[in-house]
């Protein structure tokens, strides 16, 4: 068969049906079906809501610029299959599929990608860690119908086995409302431990300006203070470990800074009696190690000085 043909019916192949119509609430679904020709499943994993990165480059770990961070539905699915199909096959297979329904690539490494091994692993992204010299990754986006989905795909080859992982995120999904800690227990966790961690201070992702969602959280802060009219407060930033810890000490800082001006400009609370600092992921609350883990650790805190 000629090559042009074999390409076709390869990406053909490649594209299995959806399952259901393309209607906005299964895109992700949708996105799941994509599997590489005699391909086996090996394993999988669904969130119905989570937060993950896609590469945009070659240093999403320390550059901002070079990652897109969403929260929302994930689904993360490995796959095994012969290595007579090399990574760069599997990749470009998979990309004209996900093409056909609508994606456009965002990026792509095909060669010299080994350094993306270790982060693409803790977006569910894993491949054999002894094959990253042959690593390909590709990260794309789709919208339609008012919904944004992100695709990438990760491809190795180990010994007489190549593998595969797709993760797809969709952006239409519902989180569950977060309890926020009330004036009461803020103070009561401060007494016990000597400080209070407040959760539920949203921002805008990779940046310091406080969404709607904080003024519950910045609420009950003010509540606290307002209460004991002689408390002067540190108000400390801590982030995961996502990125450097030069660019988690500035965004720590940034952020503890947004909340101090917050609380003195929405709440007149006395700026006297306010101070922001950040340690960036200095004082960890959990392992970095699960989404879960670091959305523990993205918070600030209020201490007595």
């Amino acid at each position: 068969m000629p090559a042009g043909r074999l390409s076709i019916a390869i990406a053909m192949a490649a594209l299995l049906m959806p399952i259901g119509g393309a209607h906005a609430q299964d895109t992700l679904d949708e996105a799941m079906t994509v599997r590489f020709p005699d391909s086996t499943l090996v394993g999988e994993d669904r969130k119905n809501y989570d937060a993950r990165s896609f590469a945009l480059g070659m240093k999403p770990k320390s550059s901002a610029e070079d990652r897109l961070d969403l929260e929302g539905k994930v689904a993360t699915a490995r796959y095994e299959t012969a290595a007579t199909a090399s990574p760069l096959e599997i990749l470009r297979s998979l990309q004209r599929a996900f093409r056909a329904q609508g994606y456009e690539t965002r990026f792509e490494c095909t060669d010299r990608c080994n350094t993306l091994g270790v982060w693409l692993g803790k977006q569910g992204l894993r491949t054999p860690s002894n094959g990253w010299r042959t690593l390909r990754t590709v990260t794309m986006e789709r919208e339609a119908q008012g919904q944004r989905t992100m695709v990438a795909v990760a491809a190795s080859t180990l010994d007489d086995v190549s593998s595969y992982a797709v993760l797809a995120l969709s952006t239409e999904a519902e989180v569950a409302q977060a309890e926020v800690q009330s004036a009461e227990k803020i103070a009561s966790a401060i007494s016990a431990e000597g400080a209070a961690a407040i959760y539920g201070l949203e921002f805008e992702t990779g940046k310091a300006e406080l969404l709607p969602a904080a003024e519950p959280a910045l609420t009950q802060m003010a509540g606290f203070l307002m209460a004991d009219p002689e408390v002067s407060i540190l108000l400390v930033g801590h982030t995961d470990n996502e990125g450097t810890f030069d660019y988690n000490l500035d965004l720590s800082e940034r952020r503890a800074r947004a909340v101090r001006q917050a609380l003195i400009d929405r709440h007149g609370i006395g700026a006297d009696r306010l101070t922001s600092i950040g340690v960036s992921f200095a004082a960890p609350k959990a392992p970095n190690t699960s989404a879960e883990g670091r959305a523990r650790n993205r918070r600030v805190e209020m201490v007595p000085r």
